[in-house]
């Protein structure tokens, strides 16, 4: 069938020998305020990608997916997909966070979103439109291994990758965040340090984008094990208050 999935109101997914929450539609999903955490296998799994058309997963609620033994929060869509203010650390092993939904619609995180501490990487965004990302912190992941603190991809179009508010990639094992785009790229705020290789990797997906790069605010990268800032563009790049020392190489 078509038919969406809604959970409105509160709801806790807790200590559970395998997955907390596991959605699956052809519908529209909506769900209000989540915890699925301390599960034997992943937090919540919320998927829609065999609708017929686009049909959006929304997040209205404060959504906590911690401790959980695989990844905290999976999300596959064929449509937007939106959410406010999630936390999925301590995922173990597992990713805090992988969010994709492969076409031409919207990922939207608003409010404030921790990624930390994860065997695996911290969050894993990939879409085939804008991008939209506030507050992001992914840091300290990868433990054992090396993984990203977060990595945003979308490789089509000229959509835009967007990260506002303040947003902290430190001390992960490989990149703090790695993000590729055919379109324009704006981070404000941005701090990327102590990470096993690179700090911050910007690049445009193919040779012949000519979208902008902007770093807005206060941007620090220091004391990465390779390169604290690596930005690849043909377009306009603009950078604002930026301190990078530390770095190994330079």
């Amino acid at each position: 069938g078509s038919g969406g999935v809604t959970l409105s109101g509160v709801h806790r997914f807790e200590d559970n020998d395998s997955d907390g929450l596991v959605v699956s539609s052809k519908g529209a999903i909506t769900a209000g305020a989540i915890t699925a955490s301390g599960n034997g296998g992943g937090g919540a799994s919320l998927r829609n990608d065999g609708a017929s058309t686009a049909q959006p997963v929304k997040l209205t609620g404060a959504g906590v997916f911690n401790d959980n033994a695989d990844d905290g929060l999976y999300i596959y869509s064929k449509g937007a997909i939106s959410a406010v203010g999630l936390t999925a650390s301590g995922n173990d092993p597992g990713f805090g966070a992988r969010i994709a939904n492969e076409v031409a619609q919207a990922v939207t995180l608003a409010g404030t979103n921790a990624f930390n501490n994860n065997r695996y990487g911290g969050l894993v965004v990939s879409s085939l439109g804008a991008i939209t990302l506030n507050s992001v912190s992914a840091s300290d992941n990868g433990a054992g291994s090396s993984y990203t603190g977060a990595e945003i991809r979308n490789a089509s179009g000229t959509q835009p990758i967007k990260l506002t508010g303040t947003n902290t990639f430190s001390g992960n094992t490989y990149r703090g965040l790695d993000l590729a785009s055919k379109g324009s790229i704006t981070i404000s705020n941005l701090t990327a340090s102590d990470n096993g290789y690179d700090g911050a990797y910007l690049w445009h997906h193919d040779p012949d984008t000519v979208g902008s790069v902007t770093l807005s605010g206060a941007n620090t990268f220091r004391d990465n094990s390779n390169v604290g800032l690596w930005i690849q563009s043909l377009g306009a790049i603009t950078l604002n208050s930026v301190t990078a020392s530390g770095n190994s190489a330079g």
